[in-house]
């Protein structure tokens, strides 16, 4: 068994040997002389980092809705669009849907997508 790898060759498995890939052969980068153990990474001051101080309960992020959401014609595809309003018990989409264009769809095609593309869909369904 050799101890080290030919340029050009690396190991794969007990006795065999492949030709590398790369141009740049991982067994000639001086890896091992790198000053990974000079590094002051004790020194570095993570405890007094203000995380603790951080005003995450402040933010908006129960406000924000889904207008960030690409839905309408800009959106190609939504999550939204992977949510079947059948899976939603309490919902009842041909009433979501009715006179509105959407309207006469099989109820398990639905999508809370839809429901946020159809003006009069989502008015019903926030009335919720």
């Amino acid at each position: 068994m050799a101890a080290e790898a030919e340029v050009g060759r690396s190991r794969c498995a007990p006795g065999e040997w492949r030709e590398e890939s790369s141009t740049h052969p991982l067994g000639e980068s001086p890896l091992g002389e790198s000053p990974l153990g000079e590094s002051p990474l004790g020194e570095s001051p993570l405890g007094e980092s203000p995380l603790g101080e951080s005003p995450l309960g402040e933010s908006p992020l129960g406000e924000s809705g889904l207008d960030g959401i690409p839905l309408g014609e800009s959106a190609t595809t939504s999550p939204l669009d992977y949510v079947l309003l059948s899976s939603l018990p309490t919902v009842d989409a041909e009433a979501l849907f009715a006179g509105t264009p959407d309207a006469g769809k099989l109820v398990q095609q639905y999508t809370l997508g839809d429901v946020y593309r159809n003006d009069t869909a989502r008015l019903r369904f926030e009335a919720l």
